[in-house]
């Protein structure tokens, strides 16, 4: 926290709602010269709680915003017997499912190939795709997917503490049928996610359209996941519409599946929050309106 005045400004601290006095944990935990902002040079278990600084002069106080400080962490996988053999069918949808570990903040999972000496390869395939949940899904299995010199793992990222877990490895089984590629006329599959506007589908060839016309991934709409997941990462009015997605595998119909979008919202901000748009007005509305601006450290 830093606060910009004439008259000489000095700061204090608060933990868990008491005084705080950083100066009694010796040189593991100090002040930058100038400025209120802590620093914990060994975080330790201790140091954990809800955080709040007053900078304040003759003129008055001014306060930062309350942080809560916690312990990045990672768990370990569910013990099992370490690895595991599964089946699928050749030229069919197939799922390998994971339960990822707990961890603060949530870690990040995605699946590796595995090799019997113990070398990692990442899986970049646009027939695989990685569902929210971690699970693996094969849009139609090949023969090539069988696990050879390869067992497929589960793997959890936490980017704080800059480490891995791994899961069981997992070796795939394909049972042959005779059904290659290009006649896979299996039915294409629908994820459902607990994430409101995105929606997954397996197929080869992917289009997004909004009231039929085809969308073109901007800065604010974008193709996640090979294309099966579309992003809008700040709705507004102007997004609503009918999506359609629609999938093809270079043999017969394509499938599509469309969705509504409403915004269910009376007033809304826009443009990043320096808009107010006020859908349908009426006298209700009428009134003085106020903009605050804050950074962390004060109000305008």
């Amino acid at each position: 926290m830093f606060l910009f005045a004439k008259a000489k400004v000095r700061y204090r601290w608060i933990k868990n709602g008491k005084p705080f006095e950083y100066t009694s944990y010796d040189y593991r935990i100090l002040q930058q010269s100038g400025r209120g902002t802590l620093v914990i040079s060994n975080p330790r278990d201790e140091d954990m709680g809800q955080y709040q600084c007053f900078a304040f002069n003759e003129w008055g106080t001014a306060a930062s915003n309350s942080v809560f400080v916690r312990r990045a962490e990672l768990n370990s996988f569910k013990e099992t017997d370490g690895q595991q053999v599964v089946k699928a069918d050749e030229g069919k949808p197939f799922k390998l499912t994971c339960e990822p570990p707990d961890g603060h903040p949530k870690p990040k999972v995605y699946w590796m190939l595995q090799g019997d000496q113990g070398q990692l390869k990442t899986i970049n395939n646009s027939r695989m795709t990685l569902d929210p949940e971690g699970n693996l899904w094969f849009s139609n299995v090949t023969r090539n997917d069988a696990s050879v010199d390869h067992a497929y793992t589960c793997t959890a990222n936490s980017i704080f503490r800059n480490e891995y877990k791994f899961g069981n490895k997992i070796y795939l089984q394909v049972t042959q049928t005779g059904i290659s590629p290009t006649l896979n006329r299996h039915e294409p599959e629908r994820q459902y996610t607990t994430r409101k506007v995105e929606r997954a589908l397996k197929g080869k060839k992917i289009i997004w359209k909004k009231n039929g016309r085809s969308i073109q991934s901007t800065q604010g709409i974008v193709q996640d996941n090979y294309g099966k997941t579309l992003v809008i990462k700040h709705p507004t009015f102007e997004d609503e519409g009918t999506y359609t997605c629609e999938v093809s595998n270079g043999v017969g119909t394509a499938k599509s599946y469309s969705i509504t979008l409403n915004i269910d919202a009376t007033n809304i901000q826009d443009n990043y929050g320096k808009t107010l748009v006020i859908k349908h007005p009426t006298f209700e509305d009428e009134g003085s309106y106020t903009c605050e601006v804050s950074n962390g450290v004060g109000t305008a």
